[in-house]
């Protein structure tokens, strides 16, 4: 980059969380990117349910928007249309469902390298669908599945008939002690009585309840997730997301990886743990591992209640060194997903204002730590997205959150100032994050060491400046708003 050019760098955004900013960028000369930050792993976007077809006519879109990875819902075969249909597998040997064919999962991944953008696919693992069978009959897929595409079958050269019998399956019994990982990993997840629960697969046991693992999987349902995911990754699939990671021992995942995974490809995955005893119980044992990135359900959680009415926008400040995040370089930071809006309880992570929503966006998305994930449903769907989330990844303001955080890739983060309502944090020595929750303007000053002099321009709002002096930062900054700015040199 030439640092002599008299060029305007940017900034991206700041405006009233329930606003649309002010497009100016016709009005700033964009400083390029320095060629040594790397724009791998940058920023995810959950296509939640959407159809194979619908999200490569997207892709275009979300290369434009700065997304570089997109999730999309279980590809295996699977029938109903609620989107819970999509986390119970009828058979991993056939693409096929509502969301689309083999032929539409191959056109989109095609179509993602051609633009740079890399497909990551929901894996199920733990579980096969709840068909409401007896013990006796657990046989998938069950010959009375309308729509079964026998061509497929023949077409890969796979077997007729069951992938998986009885003898592939935990006993029958429901989780009932949250707090029991031998039980949590042996037995189904199940929903209020008399409902019998997911047929839980052999993946394996705990001796007790935190004790070493039993290397005492079926071997054949072992065989049958490796050939699963082994063929994702031929049909060009460039990461996976684990589903329900808590429910398979950690032994189970080293054999699924081994020889199988290479280090170089991108998977994470789901365990759902949002306090400091779940964290210990729940997720340390596959963080030792070392295979994988997790969800940061820890930091979702810190978040929703920083953000919420009376909670401290202190508990962000180094919240990893309290167990109540993740440590970036593993982690992949969310506001919400698909589970908090699935569940009844919301998981405790549901936000009661979509604003507080829109300003814990801000915070990860102006953080360096970890890689931000976007949800976005393509419609409205009974019990699970609110409007604000069909099509999120298209909300003008998000888009320039993420520019802001492409474009700080690679700088350090720092903090200025943080109190209950305000945070302040700076990005390299160019980049200012403003975060107010409460219902007042907010002004001051404060010292903003290793940020250059000048002035700070929002680049959606090109009347929007703040200055720094002789070391000091003043600021003013509307109710319920945040701010993210960028140098602009002279």
């Amino acid at each position: 980059m030439n640092r002599g050019a008299a060029l305007l760098c940017l900034l991206l955004l700041c405006c009233d969380a329930g606003s649309q900013p002010e497009d100016s960028r016709r009005s700033l000369q964009l400083e390029p990117t320095p060629s040594n930050v790397s724009h791998e792993r940058s920023v995810l976007v959950h296509m939640f349910n959407w159809p194979f077809k619908d999200v490569t006519a997207e892709l275009p879109r979300l290369r434009d928007a700065g997304f570089s990875h997109v999730l999309v819902s279980p590809p295996q075969l699977s029938n109903g249309q609620p989107w819970w249909g999509r986390y119970q597998p009828l058979d991993y040997r056939i693409l096929y469902g509502p969301l689309g064919t083999e032929a539409d999962f191959r056109a989109m991944n095609r179509v993602a390298d051609e633009l740079g953008l890399k497909i990551v696919v929901d894996v199920v693992l733990n579980h096969m669908a709840n068909l409401g069978l007896a013990p006796e009959h657990l046989y998938y897929p069950p010959e009375n599945i309308p729509d079964t595409p026998a061509d497929l079958l023949a077409r890969h050269d796979i077997r007729p008939g069951s992938l998986f019998q009885p003898e592939h399956f935990h006993s029958a019994g429901c989780i009932r002690n949250w707090g029991n990982h031998a039980e949590v990993v042996r037995l189904r997840l199940c929903g209020p009585s008399p409902d019998a629960g997911l047929p839980d697969l052999r993946t394996g046991t705990l001796s007790g309840g935190h004790g070493p693992a039993t290397e005492n999987w079926h071997p054949e349902v072992l065989a049958a997730h490796r050939e699963y995911l082994k063929r994702l990754m031929a049909m060009g699939a460039d990461g996976f997301r684990f589903d329900a990671v808590k429910h398979m021992p950690p032994a189970y995942f080293r054999a699924l990886y081994a020889d199988l995974i290479p280090s170089d490809f991108w998977t994470y995955g789901e365990v759902i743990a949002t306090s400091p005893a779940d964290y210990e119980r729940d997720l340390e044992p596959y963080l030792r591992t070392g295979l994988m990135d997790f969800m940061d359900f820890p930091l979702a959680a810190t978040l929703r209640d920083a953000f919420q009415y009376g909670g401290s926008l202190t508990a962000l400040r180094d919240p990893e060194q309290r167990r109540r995040a993740l440590a970036g370089s593993i982690a992949v930071t969310f506001v919400t997903n698909h589970d908090v809006w699935g569940n009844a309880d919301g998981l405790g992570l549901r936000y009661s204002d979509h604003t507080d929503e829109m300003l814990a966006h801000a915070f990860i998305l102006g953080r360096e730590a970890g890689i931000p994930y976007i949800y976005s449903q393509r419609q409205a769907e009974r019990d699970v997205t609110p409007n604000e989330y069909v099509r999120f990844h298209r909300n003008d303001r998000l888009r320039s959150m993420i520019e802001f955080h492409n474009r700080m890739l690679g700088t350090d983060f720092g903090w200025l100032k943080v109190d209950d309502t305000l945070l302040i944090f700076r990005r390299g020595t160019r980049g200012l994050v403003l975060i107010n929750k409460s219902a007042h303007q907010l002004s001051g000053e404060v010292d903003a060491q290793g940020l250059s002099e000048g002035d700070y321009i929002a680049m959606d709002n090109a009347k929007q400046r703040m200055s720094i002096h002789n070391g000091r930062l003043r600021y003013t900054i509307p109710p319920r708003s945040y701010a993210m700015l960028i140098h602009a040199l002279r």
